[in-house]
């Protein structure tokens, strides 16, 4: 039960958070952080326990996002019920797809993963209507409003912070849990050498499978929570290949395998990338984007394995040196 301790203790500091704060833009910023360490944590389910790199994980992010508002818009779908349907699809099409590119190694299987978000796009892009539904095209989908809890629809940002974080906090028990049982030293070692792992009785192919849908799932999931938020899917951005490259970053920023070190990537980079489009966005087109690539560069050359361990490492260290046990002869 240890284990979970850390998550009540920042879901806690987290929810007290928005208290007083009455600045929407503060708020959005506390929401994007979270929404964008859950988006990481989904993606480490799959890339940092089993070592396969996806940068297709914007398909199934989006796929929630267009099923949950296609469900609420024309049948008039509850978004809290939508999400699950649509993340159960985008988790099941994610098996379908993973089955045989799993039998391809390294770079390969990153490149279909790659394809399957390309062809997600086009056929989203190139279709306003899919099978007599309204997908919006290139235009993008708008989400009618009506407001309401059942509808997800809310005036202010409050509820919806309350929402992500409550999502955010399941999806790092889950992945705590996984870390800690049995299924997640299958990953490890599946992620360390899957032949050695197949020849000591892992069904590899099986525990692939089942990381690939319960990362499907919850970023589908995610992608529902996204819809229901702005209002508006636009699939430049959730299609594109930057957006799932920025979620995979994230990962590795913080700590690939380790169950808190997407949330470190996230807590770290979002903030910077909002205030370096705030503060700098309008004195040079691109700057912002060309300095937050610049801390990627410098972050991963001198820390490949990611923050995670340093940071925790320092903190342990000054804890210590606080806290710590001090000489007798300096404690007379």
């Amino acid at each position: 039960m240890k284990k979970y301790y850390p998550i009540f203790i920042v879901a806690g500091i987290l929810a007290l958070l928005p208290i007083g704060v009455r600045n929407n833009y503060a708020v959005h910023v506390l929401i994007m952080v979270i929404l964008n360490a859950y988006y990481a944590v989904s993606w480490n389910i799959l890339g940092g326990f089993t070592g396969h790199f996806s940068l297709g994980n914007g398909a199934y992010i989006a796929l929630g996002g267009y099923l949950t508002a296609v469900m609420y818009n024309m049948f008039n779908v509850s978004p809290w019920i939508g999400m699950i349907i649509s993340a159960l699809i985008a988790g099941g099409l994610s098996i379908l797809l993973s089955y045989p590119c799993f039998k391809l190694r390294g770079s390969y299987y990153t490149l279909s993963t790659m394809a399957f978000l390309y062809i997600i796009n086009v056929i989203i892009v190139s279709n306003p209507k899919i099978f007599g539904l309204e997908f919006g095209g290139s235009k993008g989908l708008n989400i009618r409003w009506q407001g309401g809890f059942s509808r997800m629809q809310f005036v202010s940002k409050i509820p919806y912070f309350y929402i992500i974080l409550v999502m955010f906090a399941i999806v790092m028990f889950v992945t705590t849990y996984i870390k800690n049982s049995k299924t997640g030293f299958y990953y490890a070692a599946i992620c360390t050498n899957q032949e050695a792992a197949a020849s000591l009785g892992v069904p590899v192919l099986k525990y692939k499978l089942r990381a690939q849908f319960t990362s499907a799932f919850f970023s589908a999931l995610g992608g529902g929570f996204y819809a229901m938020f702005f209002m508006f899917l636009e699939p430049t951005r959730l299609l594109g290949f930057a957006f799932s490259t920025e979620i995979m970053l994230l990962a590795v920023i913080g700590g690939i395998g380790e169950v808190w070190g997407p949330v470190l990537g996230a807590f770290i980079m979002v903030p910077v990338s909002e205030y370096l489009r705030g503060a700098l966005a309008t004195k040079l087109n691109g700057l912002p984007s060309a300095i937050y690539g610049l801390v990627l560069m410098l972050v991963i050359y001198f820390l490949p394995s990611g923050l995670f361990r340093p940071v925790t490492s320092w903190v342990k260290e000054r804890v210590k040196a606080v806290f710590g046990k001090k000489p007798a002869e300096e404690r007379c």
